[in-house]
This record gives structure tokens, C-alpha cells and sequence, in this order.
């Protein structure tokens, strides 16, 4: 039974990256615009991670809105935000999507 806490890198018997919820790994979603993605963005990804709040994190790129026409394109935007990770530490618990991905494969 799931204690209501969530764990954290200092719990007890918990080790970094590991972390589990009911015996289940813990993923963090993450919902943004990210136009553009920005520092900010980045940090409460590497702070979430690093602070043991989850084992790896979603990135979910919204995709592109007819009322604001001059966003950047979605495409794009998702390319930024796996640059931003490729080369870190915490790159490889981060999965970019967009938001329409798991609906439509193929068509973000």
C-alpha cells in the first residue's frame, strides 16, 4: 500500500534512479509549450531527477496552436529539448514527445 509520500533520494532503502511507488517505477510528466525551452526547463528536470522525485521524466511538447501563429513548429521545439539533454548527465531518463504522439504515431 502506497504510503501517500512520495520517495526522495534520502529515503530508506531507496537508491538514486531506482525509485519505485507500489513496486512500480516512478515517471515524471512533464507538459509545455516550451517556446522556447528555456534554462528554467531544464533545471526542474535535473532537479526532479536529481532529487530522487522520479526515476526518469516524460517531456511533452504541445503541439503546434492555430492561435498563435508566429510559435515556433513543434518539430522544432522537440529537437531543442533533446539538444538540450543528448549531452547531460540526466539524458537518458528523459524522453521527448509531442503531444500527440501517443494518439497518432507517426503523424506529431
Amino acid at each position: 500500500q502506497w504510503s501517500g509520500r512520495l520517495p526522495t533520494a534520502n529515503s530508506a532503502g531507496s537508491s538514486f534512479g531506482q525509485q519505485t511507488l507500489a513496486g512500480r517505477k516512478a515517471v515524471a510528466v512533464y507538459f509545455g509549450t516550451f517556446d522556447p525551452p528555456h534554462e528554467n526547463h531544464a533545471g526542474l528536470v535535473e532537479f526532479t531527477l536529481s532529487q530522487g522525485l522520479a526515476a526518469e521524466v516524460v517531456v511533452v511538447v504541445n503541439q503546434d496552436n492555430l492561435m498563435k501563429p508566429f510559435a515556433v513548429p513543434a518539430a522544432d521545439r522537440v529537437a531543442m529539448v533533446e539538444a538540450r539533454f543528448a549531452a547531460t548527465e540526466v539524458g537518458r531518463r528523459v524522453t521527448v514527445i509531442t503531444s500527440m504522439e501517443e494518439d497518432h504515431p507517426g503523424r506529431a
